[in-house]
């Protein structure tokens, strides 16, 4: 049995061997473009994904502190509204009730304390709480931040008890 008839058949299987080896691969040429512009690709997407995560990241600090500060003038409305009685001086405020026990409003090392316990989330940083009593209504000024971040937030209200 005889692989090739001819010698000359031979001769052009090995010599497209060599071209196929010979074109088989990238240069060095190409290989350095093609990292130079991948390069190029990742720092433009990368200098266009840093400060979008940034400002989402400072989007949700602030509606953290929204929500928080939300949370907290709700609470106090409600039980300014239900109270028989407010006592108020500059960082304290007690509410007292007929029908249930008094509570004790207070900032205590940067978080707001009902009867001794934390009321709002571990990493606001409370800059500010004072309350002042103007007839049956108690003044709040508020500012909160988020431990670590330069976002902040401030309110000033007047809750009036029911009549």
């Amino acid at each position: 049995m005889v692989l090739f008839s001819e010698p000359q058949s031979l001769k052009l299987i090995f010599i497209s061997m060599i071209n196929f080896k010979k074109n088989s691969g990238f240069t060095l040429i190409e290989t350095l473009v093609a990292m130079t512009l991948g390069v190029l690709i990742m720092v433009m997407v990368m200098t266009t994904i840093v400060p979008s995560i940034k400002y989402v990241r400072s989007i949700k600090n602030t509606e953290k502190l929204h929500s928080e500060i939300v949370f907290f003038i709700d609470n106090l409305t409600y039980w300014i509204k239900q109270s028989n009685n407010l006592d108020a001086d500059q960082s304290n405020l007690t509410i007292n009730f007929l029908d249930k026990p008094a509570l004790e409003i207070k900032e205590d090392s940067g978080k707001i304390k009902v009867n001794g316990e934390n009321f709002i989330d571990e990493r606001i940083n409370i800059t500010n709480l004072n309350f002042t009593k103007i007839s049956d209504s108690v003044r709040v000024n508020l500012s909160m931040e988020i431990n670590g971040s330069h976002e902040n937030i401030s309110i000033t209200t007047t809750i009036s008890k029911r009549n």
